[in-house]
């Protein structure tokens, strides 16, 4: 059975995602995909939730989706969907890393936060030429208990539109590889 959870805490402010440092606590699509890969790194990053730095293209993608979060947020409950507030809650989440950022050198840092305006301002841009309805959801909780599965399935779901459709979001930092890319598609959708 699969229940969404409330994104919003009691007082309507957004409740920031958790992150669970057990490992079997649930399943989830990126616990899965580390599992799959090298479970060795499964072992640094969820056994001994072992700490690292963020790359540059992990940390953009972020502040990349906080911009994008934003937005829909803002359509979703009638706030502040501007260009400008969108590239604010891009800067800030920029600006406030979860994590160290490994730049190499400042011009790195400067070239990656215009690279990331650069894709929201483009997002917008097509935005005001498609009219869609208020969205049924932003940052949907989902969980599933899957019989012969010991551990919940986990997911989070980008944006719900009014119809039903699920969007999820994804930000690439080099031209990506199809065939790891339907992969990693495919494990996303089936987990």
């Amino acid at each position: 059975m699969i229940a969404p959870a409330s994104p919003v805490g009691s007082n309507g402010a957004a409740k920031p995602i958790e992150r669970s440092t057990d490992p079997l606590e649930y399943i989830s699509p990126s616990r899965l995909k580390s599992f799959l890969t090298c479970r060795l790194k499964f072992y640094f990053e969820k056994v001994l939730a072992l700490p690292r730095p963020q790359s540059p293209n992990l940390h953009l993608g972020r502040a990349v989706h906080a911009g994008l979060q934003h937005y829909n947020k803002a359509k979703w409950r009638g706030g502040d969907a501007t260009e400008p507030a969108v590239l604010a809650a891009y800067g800030h989440a920029f600006d406030h890393p979860e994590e160290t950022v490994l730049w190499d050198g400042l011009d790195e840092e400067a070239t990656a936060r215009v690279k990331g305006e650069a894709v929201l301002t483009a997002f917008l841009i097509h935005q005001q030429q498609v009219i869609e309805p208020q969205p049924m959801g932003v940052e949907v909780k989902v969980t599933a208990e899957i019989p012969g599965v010991a551990l919940p399935v986990l997911g989070i779901i980008d944006l719900v539109k009014a119809d039903g459709t699920t969007t999820d979001y994804k930000t690439v930092g080099s031209t990506p590889d199809l065939a790891l890319e339907a992969w990693q598609h495919e494990l996303q959708l089936t987990a």
